[in-house]
């Protein structure tokens, strides 16, 4: 025993340095690893903005550029959060905040791009809409028109102008009940209008029931944010907004 001793107080006496460390509670020392959630977050940040540029011409890349930028800004977070309270054990601080900046980024470009591509969408399909309603008007023009030359010049009764005219093929049956005719009309003729490019002869409203009305019924369904079509006694078809509801001639027999 004490020849042990003397050989470990001797100047040549040595220990293996291949050994690792240890802490003080006797533990090995593990270098810190990276952060796998902050890797995640820069992967997809990066992801998204790639996705995200050619969404204008493929409109579905816009929505999946929003996940994938979403998914990617709550990892970040949440990685950030993670590394904080890991007393130096994870690390990946500057992965997590590129994935942060970049899902970001990717988040606010791609929500643009939905809220532009869903409004033009809009805009579309009321243009579409505008357009086949205006043909139907000039259509269900020409039916009164014929029905006015085999009758003398006279409109049809208000109460069964729909089933007195012939309605072309191209005008369905919920189309045609759209359409409303100027009951002041009634038992007049044609020729009988002193001003026929002011005159209503029929219109389109969103409100099911009616065959004949005036101005009133059009002030009740015509909504301020769209524009209806208005077929006037001398064949003109246009959109008409709120505003000039009133200004138009509803009963060509009253006075200027």
């Amino acid at each position: 025993m004490q020849e042990q001793d003397n050989q470990r107080s001797s100047p040549y006496f040595h220990t293996d340095v291949s050994a690792p460390p240890q802490t003080t509670a006797g533990a090995i020392a593990l270098p810190p690893r990276s952060s796998g959630m902050a890797l995640t977050s820069m992967i997809l940040g990066i992801l998204a903005l790639v996705v995200v540029l050619p969404s204008i011409c493929l409109p579905p890349l816009a929505v999946l550029s929003f996940v994938l930028a979403i998914v990617g800004l709550v990892l970040g977070i949440l990685a950030l959060r993670a590394i904080a309270r890991s007393n130096g054990e994870s690390v990946g601080r500057g992965l997590a905040m590129t994935g942060i900046i970049t899902s970001a980024i990717a988040e606010g470009v791609s929500l643009l791009l939905i809220v532009f591509i869903v409004t033009m969408a809009g805009s579309l399909v009321t243009a579409m809409r505008d357009m086949t309603t205006v043909a139907s008007g000039r259509t269900l023009f020409s039916a009164f028109e014929q029905y006015s030359m085999d009758n003398v010049g006279s409109f049809p009764s208000v109460h069964t102008w729909r089933s007195d005219i012939e309605v072309p093929a191209s005008i369905s049956e919920q189309q045609l009940k759209s359409w409303v005719m100027n009951e002041h009309l009634q038992g007049m003729r044609f020729r009988e209008i002193p001003d026929p490019a002011k005159t209503v002869l029929a219109f389109e409203v969103n409100i099911n029931g009616y065959t004949a009305a005036d101005a009133s019924l059009a002030e009740m369904s015509w909504s301020p944010h769209y524009r209806y079509v208005v077929v006037f006694v001398n064949g003109q078809t246009r959109e008409v907004s709120v505003d000039e509801v009133n200004e138009l001639l509803w009963d060509p027999t009253a006075s200027p």
